[in-house]
């Protein structure tokens, strides 16, 4: 079957979204925030409590880019477990990481009760699922590093997940509550709705082209400003050549069946409940149920982020939906007929850079903020570094954030083409998961 990629925004129930007029003249504002995804959007909803003016620019419509490459899936750990993190850093900063990344999440759930925003929130338990025996220990750390430090965790063996996943092929899992799904597209597009009701200016499909001290220029238009906060999805060169060197590209995909039947999804979840489920086959494979019954998979592995070309093709997804097919033989005559592929960037340790801008001190810069809670938690972070006089090097997770943070390899090796064999060699040990 050939998969037919969809710029409409029908099938995630954006058909009706309001799309703001673009910048086609120069403006002045206290803070001008570039980047209208989850963490451009938070940092606006942080900074209306200064009472100040504030201008958002994006150079599409809000959440299409970043966020909703994230697929919705809004847990702490759709990058990294704990476990992950904890090889990286000790036992108290991981935890730091951890509370952080929950926060972010809480925010957008409290967004949605508090606003009362249609966005599909789901609440769905995490089952992260394990196909080989011999990782088995592998979970059993995760299950007790959760439990170590107060997390809700359970941990199950095949013949009692059984009553919970029909997937033939898995061995073990872990389950835990305090997550949910989401449908990113519709949560930025509600939340752009409810930062204009608040006098923030907003313009998409517009498009950042020049960076000055206090002001930008756009595709159209120019803004003078005080302070900035620049959450862009991507850096190209042009933009700044050398922050446009601290990212690579991660080859991702994501797709959407057709409507299942009450019987299909009950061969999917025989207890009656909805989960969200990470198959650690593939390394990054979510998949859960969302509007009108529909199956979605986000899906990436370390071949496709190592590349340095293109390898989502008809094939790859052909196949991904085959194995999925093959190991729930009662969804066989399931059709997925939309998909959207693309790029998110990510870092070398997987974790965002949230700082200060070496030239210019009034811009804080946010990269690879990937994942819901991250974006929502880099968001805040930036603005209360930008209205922070003082320095940040005192708060803990100023070292996890910073730019100029040391890695195995510098960012001097960050060549075009050997940048993937690069990340690669700084981040082998998390992508795979042995």
């Amino acid at each position: 079957m050939q998969y037919q990629k969809r710029r409409d925004l029908t099938l995630l129930e954006a058909k009706d979204i309001q799309e703001s007029n673009y910048l086609d003249r120069e403006i002045t504002v206290d803070y001008i925030i570039v980047g209208g995804w989850v963490a451009g959007l938070h940092a606006a909803q942080q900074l209306l409590a200064t009472g100040k003016t504030i201008a958002l620019i994006d150079k599409s419509i809000c959440g299409w880019g970043m966020s909703w490459r994230g697929w919705g899936f809004l847990t702490p750990d759709s990058e990294m477990w704990l476990r992950q993190i904890e090889d990286f850093y000790w036992s108290s900063l991981a935890q730091d990481i951890w509370a952080f990344w929950m926060k972010g999440q809480q925010s957008i759930v409290d967004n949605v009760h508090q606003l009362k925003l249609t966005v599909d929130l789901r609440q769905q338990d995490l089952l992260l699922l394990w196909r080989k025996s011999a990782w088995r220990t592998a979970v059993k750390k995760e299950h007790n590093d959760r439990l170590a430090i107060g997390l809700e965790s359970e941990f199950l063996d095949a013949k009692e997940l059984q009553y919970h996943i029909s997937g033939k092929n898995y061995t073990s899992w872990l389950r835990y509550d305090g997550c949910y799904g989401i449908n990113p597209l519709q949560y930025c597009q509600a939340m752009k709705s409810y930062l204009l009701q608040q006098w923030v200016q907003i313009f998409e499909h517009t498009s950042l082209k020049d960076i000055a001290h206090h002001h930008i220029l756009t595709s159209h238009g120019r803004i003078n400003f005080t302070q900035a906060i620049f959450a862009l999805g991507k850096v190209t060169e042009d933009i700044d050549p050398i922050k446009s060197q601290n990212t690579f590209g991660i080859q991702n995909f994501i797709t959407v069946s057709e409507p299942l039947t009450d019987k299909q999804i009950s061969w999917l979840f025989p207890d009656g409940q909805e989960y969200m489920c990470r198959d650690t086959q593939m390394v990054f494979t979510y998949y859960r149920l969302i509007h009108d019954k529909r199956l979605i998979i986000g899906w990436w592995t370390p071949i496709s982020s190592f590349s340095p070309f293109e390898s989502l093709s008809d094939y790859t997804i052909t196949q991904v939906i085959k194995e999925m097919k093959e190991n729930f033989p009662l969804l066989q005559s399931i059709d997925f007929p939309y998909y959207r592929s693309g790029k998110i960037e990510a870092t070398k340790d997987l974790m965002p850079i949230i700082d200060r801008d070496i030239q210019f001190d009034n811009h804080v810069w946010i990269q690879w903020a990937v994942g819901l809670p991250r974006a929502a938690s880099s968001g805040r972070y930036a603005v209360d570094l930008l209205l922070r006089n003082s320095s940040q090097k005192d708060n803990s997770l100023h070292q996890v954030f910073a730019a100029d943070r040391e890695f195995l390899l510098s960012w001097q090796t960050n060549i075009t083409f050997f940048k993937s064999i690069i990340f690669a060699l700084c981040n082998g040990k998390t992508m795979w998961i042995l």
